[in-house]
Order: structure tokens, then sequence, then C-alpha cells
């Protein structure tokens, strides 16, 4: 895994969960299944979005909305970490255990997701990855290298 893309999977995953609860990956990656499976565009499991807002990585914790958690997704599937609606679990394992605790990752990765909500468009009920990226491309270009990289993906 390139250390671009490795460096933006730690921020999702930063930004995902906080780190510091002591989950286990077990318990990471079905936080991870639970958000996917209630992104059908328009509404998160009210569980999972609360658990996600309580990261101390994001102070504004009205920007992880149910379209934020869709573009995640999105993100996770442009990444190669999820294929037929399944999350690779061994990716996903193998990002976890280099993770660690690096917290630069994930306040890189919060800053650029601000940025880019900040300036996106709404876009109504879709998850639409490469739309979202579009609109984002000079945040995410400006905060981390790897938006072409994905994009290529």
């Amino acid at each position: 895994m390139s250390n671009t893309i490795h460096v933006f999977l730690s921020a999702i995953l930063v930004i995902c969960l906080d780190v510091s609860l002591g989950l286990s990956s077990e318990e990471f990656k079905s936080s991870l299944l639970n958000a996917r499976k209630y992104c059908n565009e328009s509404q998160v499991d009210p569980a999972t979005l609360a658990k996600i807002k309580q990261t101390d990585y994001i102070k504004d914790r009205d920007i992880i909305t149910p379209q934020v958690t869709c573009f995640l997704d999105c993100i996770l599937k442009k990444s190669g970490l999820v294929e037929n609606d399944k999350l690779d679990e061994a990716g996903i394992s193998q990002v976890i255990s280099q993770l660690g605790d690096n917290e630069e990752h994930g306040k890189v990765g919060v800053e650029a997701l601000k940025k880019c909500i900040a300036n996106k468009q709404m876009m109504s009920g879709k998850c639409n990855a490469g739309e979202y990226f579009k609109v984002c491309e000079h945040e995410y270009a400006q905060d981390l290298s790897f938006l072409n990289l994905i994009l290529k993906l």
C-alpha cells in the first residue's frame, strides 16, 4: 500500500472512529460495516452516527452527516477496501495495525474533510464518489497528495 493511500486511509479510519476508545479490530470493522449498511443514499443508523460524532478529533461534530458518511463509504470503495458491498477485512486489518496512535494523520484528514465539506455542493440523495472528489479536488490536493492517485484506482 503506497504511503499516500496509507495516510489517507489512516485519516479516514481515525475520522470514523475514535481509536482512543480502545476498540478491538473486530469492533472497528463492525462499526465500519454498520456505517456502510445504513449508508443507503440518505440515512445512517443513529447509533453509528452518534459513535462517529464522539471522536475527539472532530471539533464541529455537525460536519459528520449521513452525506459525509456516504462520502467516506465511497472513499473506502475507491481505495479498494470494499468489493461487492463487502469490506476487505484483511485490508482493513492491515490499515488498523499500521494506524497506531498517529494523531497527526487524523488531524490532517479532518482538516481536509472540513475544507471539502465547506466548499462542496450537496448532492441530493446521491453517493457519487466521482462528483464528490471533483468538487473537493482543490481542497484535498492542498492537504494530501493522494487525490489523483485515488481517482486513478
